[in-house]
């Protein structure tokens, strides 16, 4: 009897072993660390837009905890393809407000040199 609730607990032991771990997407993975704790703001479209983006991943995992197995990894990965292709949305927000404010800078230099050379003529006429 003894043997047979040795090998009975060895059994159940060694399979409960190879289940798989499912875990949850993090947010701290999708989000930059500088939004992590964001509150809304109306002062700062990136800080609600982050503030609302984190709601929005809570209100997914929540829906995701009622499934199990399977359909847990499948709305896990979900979630992880959604917030990726939102990253790389956001990227590419930030990159073109980069580069437009590299043409705002470099025509400011523009204007400035042009103003400059304007004045220096003015002078030189007098």
């Amino acid at each position: 009897m003894k043997r047979f609730l040795f090998l009975t607990l060895v059994i159940l032991l060694g399979t409960s072993a190879f289940a798989e771990i499912i875990l949850a997407p993090e947010w701290s993975e999708f989000c930059p660390v500088e939004y992590l704790n964001a509150k809304q703001s109306k002062w700062s479209k990136n800080t609600d837009y982050w503030y609302n983006r984190r709601l929005q991943f809570e209100t997914s995992i929540s829906r995701c905890n009622s499934y199990t197995g399977n359909d847990l990894k499948s709305c896990y990965e979900h979630i992880r393809t959604v917030e990726t292709n939102k990253n790389k949305v956001w990227d590419a927000r930030i990159e073109q407000q980069r580069i437009e404010s590299e043409k705002s800078t470099e025509m400011y230099n523009r204007m400035q040199t042009i103003n400059t050379i304007n004045h220096l003529i003015d002078t030189i006429g007098k």
